[in-house]
């Protein structure tokens, strides 16, 4: 089994994941805020976002320098975090469509939230880990307070995707920030 993965390379594989979608979400928020939040979003997530990286090359390199077991079951988590992520991008593309075709796509961003913040509740079950549900709640929560503000006309549709985006960059940025505890917390235990 040299070649299985361990709970070292999952936290920093997630990491990079978060790092990626720190900076979509970031880059969305931007351009619904059109220059009127004077770009602090981007100045905020983008040292952000510098920090994560320089973590992840620093994670990367410890790596080399402890020996991790691998994963029991590794596999069949392999498998069923691929189903979940494979569901979720179909979920996603089917209703960029509807909302499309529909004339609504001042919804995507709520719809594409909406999404993200219910995968993690398979992801807690399949990783055993209790953060997904905060991470869950706190995604889902804000896709819905930015749909009803819409829905109910109170602010201009960009502006409340500007601040549903900025909502998702504080969830993936707090993920990645848990991901660089867990793995610091895995490096220690398992030091040569």
């Amino acid at each position: 089994m040299a070649g299985s993965k361990t709970e070292l390379d999952i936290n920093i594989e997630g990491l990079i994941l978060m790092i990626i979608f720190t900076v979509g979400w970031t880059i969305s928020s931007e351009i619904f805020f059109d220059h009127s939040d004077h770009n602090l979003s981007a100045y905020f997530f983008g040292a952000v976002i510098i920090f994560l990286i320089y973590k992840c090359v620093k994670l990367k390199i410890e790596k080399n320098y402890v020996s991790v077991p691998p994963l029991e079951n590794g596999n069949k988590k392999g498998q069923w975090y691929a189903a979940v992520i494979s569901l979720e991008v179909i979920a996603i593309f089917a209703i960029l469509i509807i909302l499309i075709n529909a004339g609504n796509e001042h919804l995507i961003i709520y719809s594409i939230a909406l999404i993200v913040g219910l995968h993690f509740l398979p992801m807690a079950k399949i990783f055993n880990r209790k953060f997904d549900h905060y991470i869950s709640f706190w995604t889902t929560a804000i896709s819905g307070i930015g749909l009803l503000l819409i829905l109910f006309e109170q602010f201009d549709y960009k502006i409340v995707n500007a601040f549903v985006c900025v909502g998702c960059a504080i969830s993936t940025t707090t993920y990645g920030f848990k991901m660089i505890k867990d793995s610091n917390l895995i490096i220690e235990k398992n030091k040569k």
